[in-house]
């Protein structure tokens, strides 16, 4: 089962009434970040998208919320539609790969053909996973959303504890299948390096070794994805080389 990717839904199962109050004043105001608010923290993943696209319709600068809300129930083309929005304003960001393989992983689990190994993953699933390794970045807009969050709290007067409650642990910020997904294909990089060393490719599995990553919280608070692995260091991928 799929969780929202910030929030601690099972706290927020059911629709607060001072929330949906908040939504109302909001929509009636125009009020792009209250809308925001809401919509990261609405139990309706529907509703939560659809307040998520009218922010972003009255402040595109506000587009990064489609890496926070529950995206992968909506309708292919509008998905599609905003994952491709959210790669054009933020193209080095590794989110929207991570997103679009969490949303071909729940088909699979909808469908109940989960595949057992990468190999048989989808084209698309597969490249999605290579793009986002080849990212130089990892951001979940934590630090967005909280300076937001701010702003909205103090312009209501929100004094809901249940309102302000927020996922402090980064990985919180990411789609819940990125861990999963990230350490299936980065084994599935590494054995793919096992097997052309030996065929005797040992460039080709230097190279290969030198994508498994693992996340590194950065600063500000967003993830950087480096270049190495537990078994390979990119130091040892040039003395393969030479």
């Amino acid at each position: 089962m799929s969780w929202h990717p910030c929030y601690f839904s099972w706290l927020l199962r059911y629709r607060e009434p001072g929330l949906e109050a908040l939504a109302q004043r909001a929509e009636q105001k125009q009020d792009a970040e209250a809308l925001v608010f809401v919509a990261v923290r609405d139990w309706d993943a529907s509703e939560g998208a659809r307040l998520a696209q009218e922010a972003v319709r009255l402040d595109p600068n506000l587009v990064w919320v489609y890496g926070i809300v529950y995206i992968c129930p909506t309708k292919p083309s509008e998905r599609d539609q905003r994952i491709q929005k959210l790669e054009q304003w933020d193209p080095q960001n590794a989110l929207p790969c991570f997103i679009i393989a969490e949303c071909l992983d729940i088909d699979e689990v909808v469908r109940e053909k989960i595949p057992k190994r990468v190999e048989d993953e989808t084209p698309a699933w597969r490249t999605a996973l290579a793009a986002a390794f080849q990212s130089p970045k990892l951001d979940g807009y934590q630090g967005r959303l909280k300076e937001l969050d701010r702003r909205v709290l103090v312009r209501y007067g929100i004094e809901n504890p249940y309102h302000a409650l927020v996922c402090e642990n980064p990985w919180c910020s990411l789609p819940s299948y990125t861990a999963w997904d990230s350490s299936r294909y980065a084994n599935f990089l590494l054995e793919s390096g096992d097997m052309l060393e030996a065929r005797g490719d040992r460039k080709g599995a230097a190279l290969i070794r030198i994508w498994p990553c693992f996340f590194e919280l950065s600063h500000d608070g967003s993830f950087l994805l480096l270049l190495t692995s537990s078994r390979h260091r990119p130091g040892e991928a040039n003395q393969s080389q030479g």
